[in-house]
């Protein structure tokens, strides 16, 4: 799971990410997964555009570890970058001025 604008990482990372905020899908079924996406990792939006993403990144900064363990569960990633500002339980496998990566087991 990765901050609203992280899309990114999954190339430079080669590792897959929750949602891509930038890149949506063009199926009707697979476009309703992407924004069901969006809304449970970012928050349902009140604006349009990239004028959302600092309410996105409010919200994703707002994530509390139940929510990070629903999202976890329904998902199924195991890792998520979170702000430094985010706290957590989870153990923290990296850390700098801003982010933070953290562990949340697989689920299972």
């Amino acid at each position: 799971l990765t901050p609203p604008l992280w899309c990114q990482f999954r190339l430079l990372a080669r590792r897959a990410i929750v949602v891509d905020f930038k890149t949506m899908p063009w199926p009707d079924a697979a476009m309703q997964d992407w924004y069901s996406r969006i809304t449970n990792c970012y928050g349902m939006p009140d604006g349009r555009g990239f004028d959302l993403v600092p309410e996105f990144d409010r919200h994703y900064q707002a994530l509390n570890d139940d929510q990070l363990y629903a999202l976890r569960d329904r998902y199924h990633f195991s890792h998520a970058v979170l702000y430094n500002s985010t706290p957590t339980r989870f153990n923290v496998l990296f850390q700098n001025e801003t982010f933070k990566i953290v562990e949340l087991g697989d689920g299972q």
